[in-house]
């Protein structure tokens, strides 16, 4: 669970992509475009409520989805 910071880590880009967290109404609360070779990325989480996200990682070749569970 994240409760402030939360680092997303995932394997070497070989495409630029673009992370997005959603509410699981579907809303957007926040995007950012990733540089190629990244391997995290750090997130404020400060400004959620608990409760239960989902980040999206889209780029030409995939797009994979996670949950992510805020805590007080």
């Amino acid at each position: 669970p994240a409760n402030g910071l939360t680092n997303i880590r995932f394997y070497e880009l070989s495409d630029s992509s673009i992370i997005t967290v959603y509410s699981l109404k579907g809303e957007v609360l926040e995007q950012k475009a990733i540089a190629v070779d990244t391997k995290s990325v750090e997130m404020s989480v400060r400004g959620y409520r608990p409760g239960v996200y989902l980040v999206e990682l889209i780029n030409q070749n995939s797009r994979q989805i996670q949950k992510l569970l805020i805590s007080k």
